[in-house]
């Protein structure tokens, strides 16, 4: 049940998520990853790193080299890769 794996991402990033239901856990498991990137200062984008914008379709080509992506709840398709990594690359 992917739900209830997020739901535990969730609330090993933040204790209090274990009081609320896995489906709320779960959709809050990003924003939980987010705050504790930034309160360890790790927060930063692609454009922070002096990635160039155009080496982002590499990068979404080369994520389909690994399995790992098939394991998702849901699997992304190359234009879903090409937008998170153009979301990513200034935040």
């Amino acid at each position: 049940n992917k739900v209830k794996e997020y739901a535990t991402i969730g609330r090993i990033f933040n204790p209090v998520l274990k009081k609320e239901s896995d489906d709320t856990a779960a959709e809050k498991a990003c924003d939980e990853m987010d705050n504790f990137l930034k309160e360890i200062g790790m927060w930063m984008s692609f454009k922070d790193k002096n990635v160039s914008e155009g080496t982002l379709g590499d990068i979404a080509k080369d994520t389909f080299h690994l399995p790992d992506y098939a394991n998702h709840g849901i699997v992304p398709t190359a234009k879903d890769v090409m937008d998170l990594l153009k979301k990513s690359y200034e935040r």
